[in-house]
């Protein structure tokens, strides 16, 4: 039985905590959200889940790259969290970095003028918030 789940940031280890799963991966008004709850996954098996996590990124104001994070999960036959699943986070293609609604995570799939929206978005945020802690993208 998986009993929870949670999205580590490698750089700094910041959590987030998994709050919600939805049926799809649609961020529309009727998308519905039930609370988290232990599922199981039979030996040798996967399990498809879209869960949303929720927390601050590093900074507060996201850097306009890639974040190594890790889904981990605990079971309910031990104590420890388990690393699942490693990957990168694409926060470089972001139209509104203030709302991390649902992008895909493939890096460079906006078009210029949404590229474009996304840094003056940014810019703004950084203005209100300040620099990100350690901003790599000056």
């Amino acid at each position: 039985m998986v009993v929870s789940l949670r999205l580590r940031f490698a750089e700094g280890g910041e959590l987030m905590a998994w709050e919600w799963t939805r049926t799809r991966v649609d961020p529309k008004e009727d998308d519905i959200q039930d609370v988290t709850a232990p599922f199981s996954v039979p030996g040798g098996e996967t399990r498809e889940l879209v869960a949303e996590f929720v927390g601050s990124v590093p900074g507060v104001v996201p850097e306009q790259r890639a974040h190594p994070v890790t889904i981990e999960a605990l079971s309910s036959l031990s104590t420890r969290w388990s690393e699942i699943l490693p990957f990168d986070l694409q926060l470089k293609d972001l139209i509104h970095p203030a709302n991390h609604i649902v992008y895909t995570n493939q890096p460079d799939y906006l078009k210029d003028e949404e590229l474009a929206e996304g840094a003056a978005n940014l810019a703004k945020m950084r203005q209100q918030y300040g620099p990100a802690v350690e901003d790599r993208s000056s």
